[in-house]
C-alpha cells in the first residue's frame, strides 16, 4: 500500500523525501520504506515524520490508517 497522500504531503512541504528525510536525520530509503508501504510506522516514527512536516501526529495519522 503506498500512502500516496502522504508522499504528496512530503513533496509539498519538503520539496523531496530526500530532503524530509534529512530533516528528521533518516536516510531517504529509510522514509521511503515507510511511504511505500513496506513498512509500518511506529508511533515515534509518525510523530517524526508529523514535526518534520510542521504538524502534530493526531493530523497526519490518517495517512497510515
Amino acid at each position: 500500500m503506498v500512502l500516496i497522500g502522504l508522499k504528496e504531503k512530503i513533496k509539498h512541504v519538503c520539496k523531496s523525501e530526500k530532503a524530509c528525510a534529512e530533516r528528521m536525520g533518516w536516510t531517504k530509503q529509510r522514509l521511503n520504506k515507510i511511504t511505500q508501504g513496506r513498512k509500518i510506522a511506529t508511533v515515534k516514527e509518525v510523530e517524526e515524520i508529523a514535526n518534520a512536516l510542521g504538524e502534530k501526529a493526531k493530523d497526519i495519522i490518517y495517512f497510515f490508517i
